[in-house]
């Protein structure tokens, strides 16, 4: 609760806390607010309190986001899309991927906690987010830098680029790629497949 009053178009609260009564205030003009708006936000019209709607950002701001956007466009283009390590680096702060946006190949959107890099220009669509069937030739998974080698495999991600020689990891079984798969769709260990190898003595 705060006493607030409107002078030469301005509306101030008052300085003095509000144990001095309703009478002493009234008297001086003010008018009890329960409102946690800002003064900016508030208004005194007819002897009744009037919220204000939010005001938009200003040309500034509007012009710093846009810089800003631009510029975090401009470094995800600049990436290679084979460079999966930079472009992991950069996730974290590149936008949430959104149903109904135009994204160019080199782009970088997160996903329900997973970064992805779009491999080919897209148009999104609502039923057809990264992940889902038949996305991943638009959509790669990011997953975070391993060296490949036998003693530090790649986690496996479903949809990833999986390169022949190198090791991953799966359901806690390592296992070597026999052929380059990409995207990988596979998982590690389905009987019958030759492009996985267990590799038992890991």
């Amino acid at each position: 609760m705060r006493y607030i009053r409107k002078i030469n178009g301005y509306v101030e609260e008052s300085p003095i806390p509000p144990y001095r009564g309703a009478e002493y205030y009234a008297a001086h003009g003010y008018l009890r607010s329960d409102s946690t708006l800002p003064l900016s936000r508030l208004d005194i019209a007819d002897g009744e309190i009037v919220e204000l709607p939010a005001s938009g950002p200003t040309v500034e701001q509007v012009a710093a986001q846009t810089r800003d956007e631009l510029t975090l466009r401009a470094a995800m283009l600049a990436i290679p899309l084979e460079d999966d390590t930079t472009a992991l680096a950069l996730a974290p702060v590149c936008p949430e991927w959104t149903a109904g946006t135009h994204y160019e190949a080199g782009e970088i959107v997160n996903h329900e906690g997973q970064a992805y890099r779009v491999i080919q220009p897209v148009d999104s669509l609502e039923h057809q987010p990264p992940g889902a069937e038949g996305m991943l030739a638009v959509y790669r998974p990011l997953v975070p830098g391993h060296a490949g080698t036998l003693e530090d495999p790649i986690p496996w991600v479903s949809g990833m680029d999986v390169d022949e020689g190198k090791y991953y990891s799966f359901s806690g079984k390592t296992y070597l790629a026999k052929a380059d798969m990409k995207p990988c769709v596979w998982t590690p260990g389905t009987p019958g497949l030759w492009q996985w190898e267990e590799v038992t003595n890991a």
